[in-house]
């Protein structure tokens, strides 16, 4: 505990003095697409995403928070500015095991065609500007309290003629701290050469981001904020909260304060159904970019072993998580009902295997409120065993007693 409150009073200390120095490249950066945000649910917060990062659009902020993704997903984002211009996104993110998660994205920027004029205001050529980036993310899980992450993207853009691309990177890390609900996240972005149009070279964004974020109540509150630093602007902060009803919707607000404006606020909301399909939509206006409406739309797809997981302890919470009491299954007018103890605030996952059959079989698709689950009575006969674990700001406790019926 002692080294990691050290890691983060240093990481602060440095990057909070090195922020207050003046940005001697102020306005020098070219490439500024590279640092647009393409999440709809991280624009309701400001942005202010670095140590929230929990679904496939840590790939844009830290990619390190890639491996909390509970299953694989595809996500379409859609960002519409003033006079048409339109910046699209797909990402893909897949997870192959516990500990590591892929992601993919390609992401283009659209403007309309400018009617180009000559000294004598004749109508010449059309000028036209888009860039693209493709986008590659891996996380790994070090460790149940410690994510890394990695990120290289390929981006061009091409100014009516004048294109450029180039090769940057990204990496990051995510942790939960001793702290219950408290997350830490730090991240370096747009890692990479100069590129070049004409004649002069210029630098791409290089990026510093690092953020805190706290969750309770079952996570249904979350408050997060950043802390962020360009090479060509000065240190500025995003803040966020979310609030989660029922995991089906969400509100999101959230505020960027920079030194020459120090109100910027952002607004979002989120719906989510059948535990697989999710939309989101937000309204951000962050001074370099004018006001901004995101829309997006998740498909969560089915991967091996998800359902067969056995329960992950964290390292701060292994010897702390009560396993669930007074576990029972009984058979009552066709129905097979599993019932236990309740532990005020907690989310439960049940477990059963058939038989003779050593492997346990996750039956709860995602974590469930109620200290009750009423399934179907099983049609074959033999002995039906179950298991219930308490799960609390997503760590979850290790196995209850068995439960056992026989269905004859």
């Amino acid at each position: 505990m002692r080294k990691q409150l050290i890691l983060i009073l240093l990481f602060t200390f440095h990057f909070t003095a090195s922020a207050q120095e003046a940005a001697s490249s102020a306005g020098t950066a070219s490439a500024l697409f590279l640092r647009c945000g393409l999440s709809p649910r991280a624009a309701g917060l400001a942005d202010a995403f670095t140590a929230v990062a929990d679904n496939e659009s840590a790939l844009f902020y830290n990619p390190a928070g890639l491996p909390k993704l509970k299953m694989s997903v595809i996500g379409l984002n859609h960002t519409e500015w003033l006079e048409d211009i339109r910046f699209d996104n797909i990402t893909f993110a897949y997870k192959f095991n516990r500990k590591i998660v892929a992601a993919l994205a390609f992401s283009h920027l659209w403007t309309p065609s400018i009617q180009g004029k000559d000294e004598f205001g004749q109508n010449t050529e059309s000028i036209n500007v888009s860039s693209s980036i493709c986008h590659l993310g891996l996380g790994y899980k070090l460790h149940p309290s410690l994510y890394l992450g990695i990120g290289l993207k390929y981006f061009r853009d091409d100014l009516s003629g004048y294109a450029a691309d180039g090769i940057a990177l990204d990496a990051g890390f995510y942790m939960y701290t001793f702290i219950r609900g408290l997350t830490f996240g730090m991240a370096l972005q747009n890692l990479g050469g100069k590129i070049q149009y004409d004649k002069e070279k210029q630098e791409i964004p290089l990026t510093y981001r690092a953020g805190l974020a706290y969750k309770f109540l079952a996570n249904q509150f979350c408050f997060s904020t950043d802390i962020v630093k360009s090479v060509d602007t000065e240190y500025y902060f995003n803040f966020g909260v979310e609030y989660v009803y029922n995991k089906t919707f969400s509100v999101r607000a959230g505020n960027q304060v920079r030194q020459e404006n120090m109100l910027t606020p952002a607004f979002g909301a989120g719906l989510q159904f059948l535990n697989r399909y999710q939309i989101d939509y937000s309204f951000y206006s962050p001074s370099e970019l004018g006001a901004t409406h995101r829309f997006g739309i998740k498909f969560k797809l089915n991967t091996p072993n998800n359902n067969y997981a056995k329960p992950v302890q964290s390292y701060y919470r292994k010897n702390s998580l009560q396993t669930p009491q007074n576990v029972t299954a009984k058979i009552s007018k066709g129905n097979l009902i599993i019932s236990w103890k309740e532990q005020q605030g907690a989310l439960y996952n049940v477990y059963a295997r058939y038989s003779d059959n050593k492997t346990w079989k996750k039956i709860t698709k995602t974590p469930v409120s109620k200290n009750l689950k009423i399934l179907k009575k099983p049609m074959s006969k033999g002995k039906y065993f179950f298991c219930v674990t308490l799960v609390i700001d997503k760590f979850e406790s290790s196995f209850s007693k068995e439960a056992v019926i026989d269905v004859k």
